[in-house]
C-alpha cells in the first residue's frame, strides 16, 4: 500500500520569533519499509540552521526548531517513500517579530 501522511501545520497565524515549534509527520498507512524526510528549499534537512530532525518510531518523523526565525520561513515538506509510491505533504512557516 502507497503511504498516506497524516495532514499536518505550523498554524494560519505568523508564528514569534524566538518560540520552540514542532512539527509531526506521521504516515498513517503504508507497506514497510517506510522512508520518511523533510524538505526545505528544496534540501533534504538533516540537522542544520537550528532544525533537527529525528525517527520516532517506523511511521513519525519530528522536526523541531529551537527558536524560530525569520530565515524559517518558507514551506516544509514530509516525504514519504516505499517501494509502491513516494508521496508528500507541505505545510508553510511564516514568521513575525
Amino acid at each position: 500500500m502507497a503511504p498516506r501522511i497524516t495532514p499536518f501545520s505550523f498554524g494560519e497565524e505568523p508564528l514569534p520569533a524566538g518560540e520552540y515549534q514542532t512539527l509531526e509527520c506521521s504516515v498513517a498507512e503504508g507497506d514497510f519499509p517506510l522512508t520518511i524526510n523533510w524538505i526545505f528549499h528544496g534540501v533534504e534537512l538533516a540537522s542544520q540552521m537550528g532544525i533537527n530532525t529525528v525517527r520516532i518510531g517506523k511511521r513519525t518523523n519530528l522536526l523541531t526548531i529551537d527558536s524560530v526565525a525569520a530565515s524559517h520561513m518558507g514551506n516544509y515538506t514530509c516525504v514519504a517513500s516505499n517501494a509502491i509510491a513516494t508521496t508528500n505533504y507541505t505545510t508553510q512557516l511564516k514568521v513575525h517579530g
